[in-house]
């Protein structure tokens, strides 16, 4: 897929420059690397093509609001997780649509342009382009999925988005693994083609979840379950959003709080707080007004060092790291 300022031209008209150090750690070993400046700002491209399937991943550094037009060759199914900022953008033959941080789905992409409105600031997203003879041997079964097959097998004019769903862990450590894979030749397809075997069965098992999950839910807690989730992603705090305190707070069984969550919204309550106060914590990290134990404090831990072994956890870099690589 390229990314384009003229979809007319087809061109890609920026001047190719060196990576820079805060982001060459960034870089996998498999990549074929870009890095070029803009007139509205630079975009890191890393990429690998196969003939099963191909791997890109963009970091986008915008320093002026700008259109973009993703521009696709030929038709293909996407597998794209959001990573970094959220993109308004308009997918040819359906319309609106926006790829949220922190979530990730399925497409069918027409060939042509489509386009992404970017505001001033970071993005980084990471998505797999799947080809026709390799989706059509997986054992793909849910009937979603099949209909976006259908559309490639038959070179559908028209985009089409599954439900999507949020980047949890497990999702990340895969990506992570992806991304730090030092392999080559064989080996390395070998690696990454049973990564993204574990991503789809994720993303399958999600939307099968999905659709039996109103049967599994105790009647009467759908809106307390909206308004615990509304409450933690507001002020994301890992001491006040225990499962405990909320069960007090809302006046719901614990353990029902639990299983009710996880059917729900497919993701587990213990980590659907521990992903919105990563999140916040990256933000705050990022913010120089914020000193690292301010940051803890504000996020529920007591102990600066608990704080920054979790966030290491997750994100791979202690808060200071992450700190000094924007700087």
């Amino acid at each position: 897929m390229l990314i384009l300022a003229d979809p007319i031209k087809r061109e890609d008209e920026g001047v190719q420059l060196s990576v820079p150090a805060t982001l060459t750690k960034q870089v996998a070993k498999w990549a074929t690397v870009y890095f070029r400046q803009y007139h509205f700002g630079y975009i890191l491209t890393q990429e690998l093509n196969t003939k099963l399937f191909n791997i890109y991943i963009y970091r986008f550094i915008i320093e002026n609001n700008i259109v973009l037009f993703p521009f696709s060759e030929i038709p293909t199914l996407v597998l794209q997780f959001m990573l970094m900022g959220s993109i308004p953008c308009l997918l040819k033959g359906f319309g609106k649509i926006t790829l949220r941080e922190s979530r990730y789905n399925m497409f069918y992409i027409p060939n042509g342009a489509n386009e992404a409105l970017f505001e001033k600031g970071e993005y980084e997203s990471f998505h797999i382009e799947l080809h026709s003879p390799y989706i059509n041997e997986l054992s793909l079964t849910h009937v979603d999925i099949k209909d976006l097959m259908h559309k490639l097998n038959d070179s559908s004019h028209s985009g089409h988005p599954l439900r999507p769903g949020l980047i949890t862990r497990e999702i990340r450590d895969v990506v992570r693994d992806i991304r730090g894979q030092n392999k080559e030749g064989n080996a390395l397809n070998l690696a990454l083609t049973s990564d993204i075997y574990k991503l789809l069965s994720i993303y399958e098992d999600y939307l099968t979840g999905s659709d039996n999950r109103n049967h599994i839910i105790l009647p009467g807690t759908e809106k307390t379950l909206s308004e615990i989730k509304e409450y933690i992603a507001a002020d994301p705090d890992i001491h006040e959003c225990s499962v405990e305190n909320l069960s007090k707070k809302f006046n719901i069984n614990a353990n029902t709080l639990k299983i009710n969550f996880k059917n729900e919204f497919n993701i587990t309550l213990h980590q659907f707080v521990l992903d919105q106060v990563m999140q916040k914590a990256r933000l705050m990290v990022l913010d120089n007004r914020y000193s690292i134990s301010s940051i803890a404090i504000q996020l529920g831990y007591f102990d600066q060092s608990n704080f920054g072994k979790a966030f290491k956890n997750y994100f791979g870099l202690l808060p200071s790291e992450m700190r000094k690589r924007q700087e």
